[in-house]
């Protein structure tokens, strides 16, 4: 009868499976590794872009802060701008009104009478305020009529007419409106020397 060797091949098993779990280990280590490398090369990415979007921000930022200030600066040049418009207008106003001005104060001197002075005078846009002292109504009274008759003023209206004993016993505080006009050409000519204290218009 025929005898068969033994073998023993448990070593033999043992280092197969050391070595099928070194293969285990080692790949799973290189897959770690692998998304370890993954997630680190992400997060870099993502910083990066991060940082690139942070740059353009701060580049629009400052460009939304230039653009605001030169807003600001171009409001600025318009306010400036409308205030000189403004300046000019009045000065414009002011020469065309001038000899206007200066006729009105002209026709006004000639048109006091005696006993009766103005005290106050406020112009704007073609109304003119008086207020004066009066010895007498009668001055008052002398004083409209020649208003009236004048041409280079319409509507005088006799606004107050209060008691002034500090300017005499029968003086008068006066207070009247009227309107500014320009006569047509020819203008009126000024009363001369020597003529009655009333002016030329009034009579």
């Amino acid at each position: 009868m025929r005898t068969m060797n033994r073998i023993n091949l448990l070593p033999w098993r043992e280092a197969a499976r050391e070595a099928q779990k070194q293969r285990f280990l080692k790949a799973l280590l290189a897959t770690f590794l692998g998304a370890l490398l993954c997630v680190l090369a992400g997060r870099f990415g993502l910083g990066v872009q991060l940082d690139a979007q942070a740059a353009r921000n701060a580049r629009l930022e400052a460009e939304q802060v230039r653009i605001q200030e030169a807003v600001r600066t171009l409001a600025t040049l318009r306010e400036e701008r409308k205030a000189l418009l403004d300046r000019l207008a009045v000065i414009e106003g002011l020469q065309r009104d001038r000899p206007k001005t200066a006729l009105m104060l002209d026709a006004l001197t000639r048109l006091q009478v005696p006993g009766a002075h103005f005290q106050n005078l406020n112009y704007e846009e073609g109304q003119l305020a008086l207020t004066g002292i009066a010895e007498h109504n009668e001055a008052v009274s002398a004083l409209m009529r020649g208003l009236k008759a004048s041409p280079w003023f319409d509507a005088p209206v006799l606004k107050g007419l209060v008691e002034a004993p500090g300017f005499g016993a029968r003086a008068v505080r006066f207070e009247l409106t009227l309107a500014h006009v320009l006569p047509p050409h020819p203008w009126p000519r000024p009363a001369q020397p020597g003529l009655s204290s009333m002016p030329a218009e009034a009579r």
